[in-house]
């Protein structure tokens, strides 16, 4: 989060609040695995779930690139009417 940088003159911050908002459902479903698997192993039937895990970091991983590719044509937009304008 400390890459993406709060601009005043960008209203939107789409990256940040990008990050902000899988952070959220990434806190979200991790406390929800954590209940469902104690209720497993309490009832001794847990099986590792490999998908789910798979799962959240493709979704991750897409955010943080999108992020990244968002912030680069936001700085070369910036240059470009720096350098014409």
């Amino acid at each position: 989060m400390g890459l993406l940088k709060w601009d005043t003159a960008n209203k939107n911050n789409l990256e940040g609040y990008l990050v902000g908002v899988m952070g959220i459902v990434v806190l979200a479903t991790a406390t929800q695995r954590y209940f469902r698997n104690m209720q497993h192993l309490e009832r001794g039937v847990f099986e590792p779930n490999v998908r789910g895990i798979l799962s959240i970091n493709v979704v991750v991983v897409a955010a943080i690139v999108a992020a990244f590719c968002l912030q680069f044509h936001h700085q070369q937009q910036q240059q470009q009417q720096v350098s014409h304008p």
